[in-house]
């Protein structure tokens, strides 16, 4: 075992041995032993990367593992970086958050999620707090791409007098060694809107106006609410995809948005100037956004309580407009729903918002504070 271990450990020896001693970690007792437990205990998964930072963090992803020895390996771990606050060594790499405090562990092929700005991939954080050292999955995004409007950074400091639990703040920004772009740390939901059970759907919605509403409320408009910016945790959900937010002035700016999403003035607003898109965005169309998650929801809860087969056949003469991001229904399919429904008030009340705020008037459209207290409303 003492071999296979000095050969795990070989590679961040010799990929460090530039700026610190062959002997980094000393080999003494109290420091090598729990990270030679946290390898044993993984030293039957022949898919794991051979590195320190590959066995850390594969230990910390193992059912039942030896906590406190991958808690301990932290000492160890974070000895690495003395000139550095990033090393990579094989497909993981290690990064400095705070020398005392905090690093973050990431595998390289662990993706989770991709967009046109960002890839989102697992990783594992190691942070003390209260005097204690814990061990969290978070996710971890690497950066926009030069069309953002502007750096998590920047994101991050309009964001930091609003106190909102259903806002997907960053735990950590960071830029490691050799590398321009920032990076981010976000805690690790299970999912996104788009797959969240219909029984939570309510409550989701809920905390997407309320997160939309508190943006608002320190005139910060999102520019591109959907399903897929909405990360959800069981019966809550935090609106993402933060760093493009801004104060609207009534100005263009580099276009963002989803088909589907995207308010009809702001289609009108768009100009073209040397292959890049600007539009003009505002609070009223994020409120547009809103109503049309508002619509989709009412469907999917119609569709639960009277089965695809009915909801299928209530739909099956309605006019589908591909320029909405939901179904477009009558008022006489409306009706003939109800009637069917046990208790349709709910599904009344949310797509009478819903159709408020996809007014083609962006006048006509109330503010998101209303619709996230008739959803509170509705939760209760």
């Amino acid at each position: 075992m003492s071999l296979i271990l000095d050969n795990l450990f070989g590679d961040i020896f010799t990929k460090t041995n530039n700026s610190r001693s062959h002997d980094l970690f000393r080999f003494d007792e109290d420091l090598f032993q729990p990270i030679q437990k946290v390898a044993k205990k993984a030293i039957s998964k022949p898919t794991e990367p051979k590195s320190l930072a590959g066995r850390i963090a594969q230990a910390a992803n193992i059912k039942g593992f030896d906590e406190a020895s991958a808690l301990a390996a932290h000492k160890a771990a974070t000895n690495v970086f003395v000139s550095s606050n990033h090393i990579k060594l094989d497909k993981t790499s290690l990064s400095l958050l705070d020398l005392s405090s905090a690093y973050v562990i990431h595998t390289h092929d662990q993706e989770i999620g991709f967009g046109g700005f960002n890839i989102v991939k697992h990783a594992t954080l190691v942070e003390k707090q209260k005097g204690e050292w814990n061990v969290t999955k978070v996710a971890m995004r690497k950066p926009h791409t030069d069309g953002s409007a502007l750096t998590y950074s920047e994101g991050l400091a309009l964001l930091k007098e609003i106190d909102s639990k259903c806002l997907d703040k960053p735990l950590y920004v960071f830029t490691p060694d050799g590398k321009k772009s920032e990076y981010t740390l976000s805690p690790l939901a299970i999912g996104d809107m788009e797959s969240a059970p219909h029984e939570y759907l309510l409550k989701i919605t809920r905390d997407v106006a309320q997160g939309l509403a508190d943006l608002h409320e320190h005139d910060l408009i999102h520019r591109d609410v959907k399903p897929a910016n909405v990360l959800v945790y069981g019966d809550s959900a935090k609106l993402s995809d933060l760093d493009d937010v801004m104060v609207p002035d009534g100005k263009v700016h580099p276009h963002i948005g989803t088909v589907g999403y995207i308010a009809p003035e702001v289609l009108r607003s768009k100009v073209e100037e040397n292959n890049d898109v600007f539009s003009i965005q505002t609070k009223a169309s994020d409120a547009f956004a809103l109503g049309v998650i508002l619509m989709d929801v009412s469907h999917q809860l119609i569709n639960a309580e009277l089965g695809n087969d009915y909801y299928a056949s209530c739909m099956k003469d309605e006019k589908s407009d591909t320029k909405n991001g939901y179904q477009v229904m009558s008022s006489m399919t409306e009706d003939s729903i109800f009637l069917e429904m046990k208790s349709p008030e709910v599904v009344q009340e949310l797509r009478a918002m819903g159709k408020k705020l996809v007014s083609s008037d962006p006048d006509a459209r109330p503010p998101v504070s209303e619709a996230a207290m008739l959803l509170n409303k509705l939760c209760q």
